[in-house]
């Protein structure tokens, strides 16, 4: 059995809902063609999870170690990475794209494990992602350290930097849109993007706008709902447009080639009339929110094709290799997307059925023997 046909495997075992290694697909699903006898033993998968070290990610010789300049925390698996990378490059890039973060969670012992309290699984590997409104993942950079940049990329600070390594595939004065919350953003990050020709719009915190004076929530609340305020500013020869929104609280934009105008509705539930009522949203507003939900679709579709009971056993016993599997979920959650966008169903339903796993999986396609 080859690595191809025991990823197809894994695959058809989830959106099935069968999490049993030793249980066979059932003959009567007609999302299912074989079986797991039919292409291999219990005793056959041991040989498929050796790949890994045939491909000699296990070599050791000539690695930098911990502590010395340079150390990769992740050089085991930085060949499997780089594979990967190189298959999502070749897919061309939606306009519109967005930089977010994931958590891939785990209990592992791992000196790159990240905490984060707002998160739904709080402890995990915190990969940075580079996605399209479709939900695929055009690029992604796992958190190990400060991002390394090239030579000839500014440094920005920690959290734009990583904005500066995604976007550095991206085509450049193609009219190209960036979309990123407020933990990435600041000035010096719009004013590269704006003059390397790619169009930013994110959220902001106001303390990384200097020398304004925002509005209280209080003013802004006297003034109601829908309230707005927009300045508009130059530095380093670049516009910038700032869009303060009261909703519930205020909101706040920042932009090099988007405004508050033209302005929508939107329909909102007021308690104090106990009735729905319209009010107006900055043009600003409703693109962010139209085009920054592309990683939480990835994340939906990752959870989808969640592998757990299955190999649990083999990741208790490679920790060093922990990664392997949510990079398996994650090629089958991009396969899907994938087929969603060729589909004549629109996404209404999930279009994946067992005829087009195996299909599927050469689209990303590792190559590893």
């Amino acid at each position: 059995m080859d690595t191809r046909t025991f990823y197809g495997i894994k695959g058809i075992l989830i959106p099935n809902g069968n999490e049993s290694e030793n249980d066979e697909l059932s003959d009567d699903d007609d999302r299912v063609v074989v079986t797991k006898s039919d292409s291999s033993s219990e005793d056959e998968d041991q040989p498929v999870l050796g790949v890994v070290s045939e491909t000699g990610i296990d070599h050791e010789e000539n690695v930098l170690w911990d502590r010395q300049p340079g150390y990769d925390k992740l050089f085991k698996i930085r060949p499997f990475l780089e594979k990967v990378k190189e298959r999502l490059l070749l897919v061309p890039k939606e306009e519109h794209l967005a930089v977010d973060e994931q958590i891939i969670p785990t209990k592992a012992r791992s000196s790159i494990k990240q905490y984060n309290p707002k998160k739904p699984h709080k402890w995990g590997y915190k990969v940075f992602v580079l996605s399209g409104i479709s939900g695929f993942s055009y690029d992604f950079d796992i958190f190990a350290g400060p991002t390394i940049l090239k030579e000839d990329q500014p440094n920005l600070g920690a959290s734009s930097n990583v904005v500066v390594k995604l976007i550095e595939n991206v085509p450049r004065h193609q009219n190209y849109k960036i979309f990123f919350d407020n933990w990435f953003t600041g000035i010096p990050l719009l004013v590269y993007l704006s003059k390397e020709g790619i169009l930013p719009l994110g959220t902001v915190r106001m303390n990384r706008v200097p020398d304004f004076q925002p509005l209280k929530e209080s003013e802004m609340k006297k003034q109601g709902r829908g309230a707005y305020v927009e300045k508009v500013t130059t530095v380093d020869g670049v516009d910038i447009s700032l869009v303060s929104w009261y909703d519930n609280k205020i909101v706040n934009t920042i932009s090099t080639y988007i405004g508050s105008q033209p302005l929508s509705e939107v329909r909102r539930f007021s308690k104090k009339e106990n009735v729905h009522i319209m009010i107006p949203r900055p043009h600003s507003i409703s693109v962010y929110n139209s085009y920054m939900g592309g990683v939480d679709l990835l994340d939906s579709m990752l959870g989808y094709h969640r592998i757990l009971i299955s190999w649990i056993l083999w990741r208790r016993a490679k920790k060093d290799e922990a990664m392997y599997l949510p990079l398996s979920e994650f090629k089958l959650g991009l396969a899907e997307i994938l087929t969603r966008a060729g589909s004549e169903q629109g996404g209404s339903e999930p279009a994946l059925v067992q005829e087009n796993v195996v299909d599927l999986l050469p689209l990303c396609n590792l190559n590893l023997i």
